[in-house]
């Protein structure tokens, strides 16, 4: 048997997009990882505008910062509300990461007050192009970051925008501020599934983009578990990178397995489990009315077998899991060559 979710003691729920009043955030660090900590969170990214100010100071035994920071590109010469733009979150695999890519010149809000804590490569090239974004996003890689392509909806994108992109880590399925101030990321996988369809080997995001509190729900919202080994910054980081993780706004995975051409998955209360491939070879499962799911199996051996060879780098198969109230969990994709 073969475990595709790693067997581990603890899953360790994270959030991976969030703003404090290091840039335009309203609450500082310390309320962040108090309100997170009392939600069961053990690890959180403080991802402010333009400025990589790291937190370590808050990690204790169960508690663990990320540091990170959000860029961004913007379409010029039209207003704020129609430019497109490139948002990206860059997360250090080097937990005393200091250095970050391009200069402070964009730095938000507060963020301002912290320019003289950044260390910055001096870059300052902000063409708004696909090429230009790939070309930050293998500095990105170069220097030691994970990147995450942020909310693509409420960035205006459109397939032109994303389909080229290179150097991927991740790309958010949902964002909890997009969704409830009224953009289409509720979810929204089509652009996670167009990117797969073109061979990248990335993984989805639910995160919060926490910014304050207009509504209670704009805190909480989407989330990440994370297999890692062991509570460290080394272990986290490396299970990360290899996509050992699920994204939910709701619904727990407790295993996902393979054994031969049989995929078993076994999760909370579920009204629908569905099987999404790189082609037309889906499949679900659907609780009876009045009644839920908590596990369930498919049989791949068609999706195995009938692959000509020019597909079998692009072949690949993933689960989403809904709840009653709607709320989904999100495998990555598993590639051929992760089953055989």
């Amino acid at each position: 048997m073969r475990y595709l979710l790693p067997k581990v003691e603890t899953y360790y729920k994270a959030n991976l997009h969030t703003h404090s009043t290091v840039s335009d955030g309203a609450w500082t660090p310390e309320e962040l990882k108090k309100q997170y900590k009392a939600q069961g969170y053990q690890i959180l990214s403080y991802t402010d505008h333009e400025v990589l100010i790291p937190h370590l100071d808050l990690d204790d035994e169960s508690f663990m910062t990320i540091p990170g920071y959000e860029f961004e590109v913007y379409e010029p010469g039209l207003s704020k509300h129609h430019r497109k733009s490139y948002h990206l979150n860059f997360f250090a695999k080097n937990r005393e990461q200091k250095k970050q890519l391009f200069n402070r010149a964009y730095t938000w809000g507060n963020a301002l007050k912290y320019v003289d804590q950044v260390v910055s490569d001096g870059n300052d090239d902000r063409s708004y192009s696909v090429e230009a974004v790939n070309r930050i996003l293998a500095q990105a890689n170069e220097m030691g970051f994970l990147v995450s392509y942020n909310h693509p909806n409420w960035s205006l994108h459109s397939y032109p925008d994303y389909a080229e992109l290179k150097g991927l880590w991740a790309v958010e399925v949902f964002n909890n501020e997009c969704s409830l101030i009224g953009y289409a990321d509720d979810p929204n996988e089509s652009v996670f599934q167009d990117l797969l369809r073109k061979g990248n080997r990335i993984f989805p995001l639910a995160t919060d983009d926490f910014h304050s509190l207009p509504h209670p729900k704009h805190i909480f919202g989407g989330w990440i578990m994370v297999g890692a080994r062991e509570f460290t910054y080394d272990s986290v980081m490396q299970a990360l990178e290899k996509g050992d993780f699920y994204a939910t706004t709701g619904p727990q995975i407790h295993s996902l397995t393979m054994e031969g051409t049989k995929l078993s998955v076994e999760c909370s209360e579920a009204v629908q489990i569905k099987l999404l491939t790189h082609n037309r070879m889906g499949a679900r499962l659907l609780a009876e009315p009045g009644s839920t799911l908590t596990a369930g199996a498919f049989d791949l051996t068609q999706w195995m077998e009938d692959c000509p060879e020019e597909f079998r780098q692009q072949a690949y198969f993933r689960l989403r899991i809904t709840d009653r109230e709607g709320k989904h969990a999100f495998t990555r994709a598993y590639w051929r060559e992760d089953v055989l």
